[in-house]
């Protein structure tokens, strides 16, 4: 397998719908229905923001195309927490191999057409804050303490100013930390 040398990142945002008591405070349990709402994508140092999971796979139809991808001629796009994405992603993902620690827990997924998806958290065993300020070269650090997890939202909206910017360091950053350790390694190894 040939593996395209060109870091690539990946991150969704999900919103939470719980339940509530009689006096309309959210239940924790039993667990709540969840969706993605914003995905991010950050191709070497350019990053594209998407709100639906249809955009996302014309997106990787483009690169499969554009990049000539194949099962011989790969793109690697790193994930932080791969197991957490692909419990949303894998309804529109069509893969044909994995690599799983445990049942829905993969450290690798391999698309139909030559796109390979890696939990970037089993590379690092570090936090994304900590992967970006233990790298070098990192510029675009995780906004830690700037998101608000518990807000709804929904793909229609609107989002802040600060809130794609936290969206953008996610890829950016993690692209970065890549790049740091590609440094020493390649993505073959």
């Amino acid at each position: 397998v040939h593996y395209l040398d060109i870091p690539c990142a990946f991150d969704i945002e999900t919103t939470n719908i719980y339940e509530k008591d009689k006096s309309g405070k959210p239940k924790k349990e039993p667990r709540p229905y969840a969706f993605m709402y914003h995905w991010q994508f950050c191709f070497d140092d350019q990053v594209v923001f998407g709100r639906r999971w249809e955009s996302f796979q014309d997106l990787l139809k483009a690169l499969e195309r554009n990049l000539n991808l194949n099962s011989k001629n790969r793109l690697v796009i790193w994930v932080h927490n791969l197991p957490f994405e692909w419990a949303f992603m894998r309804e529109f993902i069509e893969f044909e191999d994995g690599f799983f620690k445990e049942e829905r827990s993969p450290l690798k997924i391999v698309t139909k057409g030559g796109i390979e998806f890696r939990c970037s958290y089993a590379l690092s065993n570090m936090s994304l804050q900590k992967f970006c300020e233990n790298e070098i070269g990192v510029i675009h650090y995780k906004l830690a303490d700037t998101y608000d997890y518990d807000k709804i939202r929904t793909p229609a909206t609107p989002m802040t100013s600060e809130e794609l910017q936290y969206c953008y360091n996610d890829v950016r950053g993690l692209c970065e930390c890549i790049k740091s350790r590609l440094r020493e390694d390649t993505l073959a190894s």
